[in-house]
């Protein structure tokens, strides 16, 4: 059985050995009959591939922040009653943001206030005591001027022998005696005097104390410090309030900033002054902005420093939006082509070139940025000084022939 089978095998290899022998060497090219001839394109221009000086650009990523915050805290312990803002609402300044529990600061009110009216009773009575001793000095000098007269009539009679001398001392004890209760009124009037100083400093004293009863009973209520957004609350009705605790956190309105870390070995690239271009999408905002401050010390974790620069007022910016910073670095030498000379094909991005001085190759490129004035880099796939297709290239195909590129 196998040899029978391998016979046939053997003799049909025989065979297409003697074929292959028998037709000798196979041509490089059979020519067709009809072989078709290239393209003739008109209607082109044609550029050589150039080197231009094209910025060297950073792209960087940073946010938008209010450039003021304010914390907002209670000046009391107390309990919150009414929280009258929530995270996002927009507030005036001195806006109320939250009321706390003041019964027992008006009680402390009106007890300063009751002690304020029993202080003014009392300098009320002190200026009765002053007036009495005023009217008792002026009943006491007329009393000592009538003694005093007296005392020369008798003095003349005395020298005339028409009174004895115990009616004479009679009338001089008199005026001895009228001329003390002057002097005892006199000290009665600056008693009544320090007595009337003492009730007013009481009064004055007691008007401060209500006065600071009231302004302590005015922090039972929180108010907003200045015109903003609500961005965080931290308490809620029922919780109690402790000062310096931040309940909330307001950033205030028309004024935001740029927030951009930047990497430490770009130090030397960036000051006070130097230009970013800032994209911000969520607000459709583009524009460029001056550095305005930078953070001298760095992050010893991400090896960066912070940058800051004011952004102009814009309806769509907002804190917290992330934004696309390009910085330049400087230039470099690139190669550039007209961004019409572009050709996309699926993914791919390409040009036609000339080649051999009339037919046009499709040849691939790595296209990189817009360089500006309508231009790409090239950053694989073109060498300098190749002549490209730069206009009419939706009429051009692979392989057709031109007639000048020039």
């Amino acid at each position: 059985m196998r040899k029978g089978f391998a016979v046939p095998v053997l003799a049909a290899a025989a065979v297409v050995v003697a074929l292959s022998g028998c037709g000798g060497k196979k041509p490089d090219h059979v020519p067709t009959s009809r072989e078709a001839a290239p393209v003739l394109v008109s209607g082109m221009q044609f550029a050589a591939v150039a080197t231009e000086a094209v910025p060297v650009v950073r792209e960087l990523a940073g946010s938008v922040q209010a450039a003021s915050v304010s914390q907002v805290s209670a000046r009391i312990m107390a309990q919150a009653i009414t929280v009258l803002a929530a995270e996002g609402d927009v507030v005036k300044k001195g806006q109320p943001l939250l009321t706390l529990d003041d019964r027992e600061l008006r009680a402390k009110v009106l007890q300063a206030e009751a002690g304020k009216r029993q202080a003014e009773a009392g300098l009320q009575q002190a200026a009765a005591g002053r007036r009495q001793a005023e009217a008792g000095l002026l009943q006491a000098e007329a009393q000592r001027d009538l003694a005093v007269a007296t005392h020369e009539r008798f003095r003349a009679l005395l020298d005339g022998r028409a009174v004895s001398r115990q009616e004479y001392e009679q009338v001089a004890a008199q005026e001895r005696m009228a001329r003390g209760a002057v002097a005892q009124a006199e000290g009665a009037i600056a008693q009544a005097g320090g007595a009337m100083a003492q009730a007013e400093s009481a009064v004055a004293q007691a008007a401060s104390a209500v006065e600071e009863a009231r302004t302590w009973l005015a922090f039972a209520e929180v108010h907003a410090p200045a015109a903003g957004r609500v961005i965080a609350r931290r308490i809620d009705a029922g919780s109690m309030a402790a000062p310096g605790a931040p309940l909330f956190v307001i950033e205030h309105e028309g004024h935001l900033r740029l927030e951009l870390p930047v990497d430490s070995a770009l130090s030397g690239s960036v000051a006070r002054g130097t230009t970013l271009v800032v994209t911000v999408e969520a607000a459709g905002f583009t524009g460029t902005v001056p550095v305005t401050e930078v953070v001298a010390a760095g992050d010893p974790v991400s090896r960066t420093f912070l940058v800051k620069a004011d952004l102009p007022v814009s309806a769509g910016l907002r804190s917290g939006q992330y934004a696309r910073v390009s910085l330049a670095l400087g230039n470099r030498s690139a190669l550039t082509v007209p961004a019409a000379a572009l050709v996309r094909r699926g993914e791919l991005d390409g040009v036609f070139v000339v080649e051999n001085g009339d037919r046009l190759a499709y040849r691939i490129v790595q296209a990189g940025r817009e360089t500006g004035a309508g231009r790409r880099e090239i950053l694989a796939g073109l060498s300098a000084g190749e002549t490209i297709a730069v206009s009419g290239v939706e009429r051009a195909s692979d392989g057709a022939r031109v007639s000048s590129a020039k």
